[in-house]
Formats: C-alpha cells, sequence, structure tokens
C-alpha cells in the first residue's frame, strides 16, 4: 500500500492511502470550495466529483405526539391529527369516520355478524343472535306427515295426513300458500299421500313425491295454481326426501318394502336418472339446498341418528355429525346455512349447521313431531306435526351489537 501525507503549515500530517493493488484512476475534485454541511459525492464512473447536500425527509402536519405514517410521496411522512400516543395512551379522535375492520380483513361501512370494528373509543363486535320462535298464522286443516316448500312470506304446503275418516282414510289433498302471515287454501293435490311424502322447490314452481311402499313414487308438479301429474322414479323412496328446484330436484333413501336404502335420484325436469349413493342408507331424513350443493341431516338407520352427508351434484361426503339426533323432523336451508327443527326425537329442538359444526338453537314453543319446515335460518319456519297441529311458528334471527365486556381506547 502507499500513502500520501499532506502535511499542515505548522503541525499534523493528513494521510491518503490506496490499496496494494488497484486499477489506474483518477479522482477529480470540485472546483470550488463546499458549502456547510455538504459533502463529497461521486457523479460517475470516471471519477468526477462534486458537493452534495444531504436530502430530508418532510413531515406534514407535525405536532406533539402525532402518529407518523407514509403519504405515497418519496421522502414525506403525515402527522396523523386524529391520531396521537403521549407514551401512555393511544387516542382515536371521534371524527374518524366510522368503519368495520372484517375478521377475513375487508373494509366495509356497516356492521354484520362475525365483524369486529371501532368507533368513538370503543370495540364492537357483531354476533347473531337468535331471537325465541313465534307463532305465525294456523293453517286452515292440521296435518302432519306432509310436504312444505318456499320461502317464510311465500309458503306452500300440501297433502299429508289430517287424522279424518274421509276422504281416503285421513289422508289429504288439501293445498295451502301462506304470505308471511295467513295461509289460503288452493287447487288440491291430485295424489294422495301414503304415510310420509317430501317437497321442494318454490311456491309458484313446486315438486311433489307421494311415497308408495315398493312401487316407484308418483311425482306431481305445481305451478302456482294447478297440480299436473309428473314422472314417476325409477325406484320406491318410501320415507325418503327430495330437495332443489321443480326442475333439477334430488331424491334420496328411504325404506321401499321396510329396506333402508341409501339410493339417490335426479330429476332434470323431465326424467329421472341415478345420482351418487349416500354414504349411509336411511329414512326419515332431513334434507335442503340444491343439486349441486346439497345437504342431508338425521334420519333412521335402524334407530333415529345425527350424521350428516353433503352432496355436491355426483357424490356424497361425510360431514360433521349434529349436536343431537333427529327423524322425521323439518329441515331447510342451504347446505351452508341450514335448520333442523322438531321430529320425534327433540320434538320441539332446533339446531342450526353453518356448513361445518351444528350447534343448538331456541326451542320451539310447541311441539312438531313428524312435521316439515321451509324458509332458510334467518326467516325459517315449522308446519304442523302429530295430533294433525294447525300450528305453524317462525324462526328469525338478526344481528345485534355486543359491547358487553369489551373494552375501548381512551
Amino acid at each position: 500500500m502507499s500513502t500520501l501525507k499532506l502535511k499542515g503549515s505548522s503541525s499534523g500530517e493528513v494521510g491518503v492511502t490506496v490499496p496494494a493493488t488497484v486499477a489506474n484512476q483518477t479522482i477529480t475534485l470540485p472546483a470550488a470550495a463546499p458549502s456547510a454541511g455538504q459533502f463529497l459525492k461521486a457523479t460517475d464512473t470516471s471519477g468526477t466529483t462534486t458537493w452534495d447536500t444531504p436530502g430530508g425527509t418532510t413531515i406534514n402536519n407535525n405536532a406533539d405526539n402525532r402518529v407518523i405514517t407514509g403519504s405515497g410521496s418519496a421522502d414525506t411522512l403525515e402527522g396523523e391529527s386524529n391520531l396521537t400516543f403521549d407514551g401512555s395512551n393511544l387516542t382515536c379522535n371521534s371524527t374518524v369516520t366510522t368503519k368495520t375492520l372484517n375478521l377475513d380483513g375487508t373494509v366495509e361501512s356497516s356492521a354484520s355478524a362475525g365483524d369486529i370494528w371501532y368507533n368513538d373509543g370503543t370495540f364492537y363486535f357483531g354476533s347473531n343472535i337468535a331471537s325465541a320462535w313465534s307463532s305465525g298464522g294456523s293453517l286452515n286443516l292440521g296435518r302432519y306427515v306432509h310436504g312444505v316448500t318456499g320461502i317464510q312470506t311465500a309458503g306452500l304446503m300440501s297433502g299429508g295426513w289430517w287424522g279424518g275418516a274421509t276422504p281416503s282414510g285421513g289422508k289429504a289433498l288439501q293445498t295451502e300458500e301462506y304470505n308471511g302471515s295467513a295461509w289460503s287454501v288452493v287447487n288440491q293435490l291430485n295424489t294422495y299421500c301414503t304415510t310420509s311424502d317430501t317437497m321442494c322447490g318454490t311456491q309458484t314452481a313446486a315438486l311433489y313425491s307421494t311415497q308408495n311402499t315398493n312401487s316407484a313414487v308418483n311425482n306431481s308438479e305445481y305451478d302456482g295454481t294447478t297440480w299436473t301429474v309428473g314422472t314417476d322414479s325409477a325406484t320406491s323412496h318410501f320415507y325418503g326426501s327430495c330437495f332443489g328446484l321443480q326442475n333439477a330436484a334430488v331424491l334420496c333413501g328411504g325404506s321401499p318394502g321396510g329396506t333402508k336404502t341409501n339410493a339417490t335420484e335426479e330429476w332434470n325436469g323431465s326424467a329421472w336418472s341415478s345420482g351418487g349413493n349416500m354414504n349411509n342408507s336411511k329414512q326419515q331424513h332431513g334434507t335442503c339446498g340444491t343439486i349441486t350443493v346439497g345437504l342431508t341431516a338425521g334420519g333412521n338407520d335402524g334407530a333415529a341418528e345425527d350424521d350428516t352427508e353433503e352432496y355436491d351434484g355426483t357424490s356424497w361426503s361425510t360431514g360433521n355429525d349434529m349436536n343431537q339426533t333427529y327423524q322425521t323432523h323439518g329441515m331447510s336451508g342451504t347446505q351452508s346455512d341450514a335448520f333442523a327443527v322438531g321430529g320425534t326425537v327433540d320434538q320441539d329442538g332446533t339446531s342450526l349447521y353453518d356448513g361445518t359444526t351444528w350447534t343448538a338453537a331456541a326451542n320451539t314453543s310447541g311441539t312438531h313431531p313428524n312435521t316439515a319446515a321451509g324458509g332458510v335460518t334467518s326467516a325459517g319456519y315449522v308446519v304442523g306435526g302429530s295430533g294433525t297441529q294447525t300450528q305453524v311458528e317462525e324462526y328469525n334471527y338478526s344481528t345485534t351489537v355486543n359491547t358487553s365486556g369489551v373494552g375501548g381506547l381512551s
């Protein structure tokens, strides 16, 4: 290594040392003297230099205790007047616009169930609080083992048993429509029920299956005014259940001839074809959903059961068990948001399904064995039951703000 030393006029020296091996190069100093605070800066790769002033960061709106945030511009920050920290307290000014921070990280302008949000010094949590069942409009003719479909404000009920001697030994043809407050009698079903019937679709486009013990199921279709005879299924589904729409439905399970089956058939509006078999053979089970996103739960495979299966339009997969056993119960909703109610095990019980887990909900005020249900979990209803009940109950839940025990920021 070589060192170039420059001696002071009176004392001392300054040395510049270069490595032992170095490429030939020349460093050219600026022509003028630097200003105070400047530093020597290379301007190219040829050794040319210049005097430069160190850059700084600007903080807009800066004041004592304000939290500093980015601005989106280089070397520029922002002092937040609405968010301060004094070393002990983090304070959010109440003039900040209320926002909802969902658990999935998205932001919305209004709170809903499952959300956590902050407003005016307090954290809030949204939760679904199920109200108790309340009385709905009574049926004109009480019955059980009947079919129900549609929503709470546009429901449909038909068939079943009403307990009288005539006509047909207590079998009912009467069809009733529900508007959310009262039932009205409309045109009759064209085929008597045979102990256990099932229905799916809507108030104006329904499919009704009358299940014979050994023979194929007799199906009828409703257009909102008139019932017409439909196409029989390929096999019997006595004590089975259907779900879906009038032109895209699934009929599954049952016990034709007293032997429980796991058979599934699909209806495309003109013909029946075989679907994927259920994992368990069963009867008296609940179903809901659509032909490609279906659900069955509970039933009887020799005893009341609690198993759950989900259908994807091709095959059934096993889900988590119900929180209790159910059979001959009402069930409605979707594959990820369903409810089960009544039946012959817990006649006033209600359970909710979120696509993963079943949980207990508010009991009905009356009992509903051998019943049927319609609607969705946020607006469901259960209709009749053994003893030829005319009782109808409605179920609703709403999102409420729960702040109990939740601390705020001061």
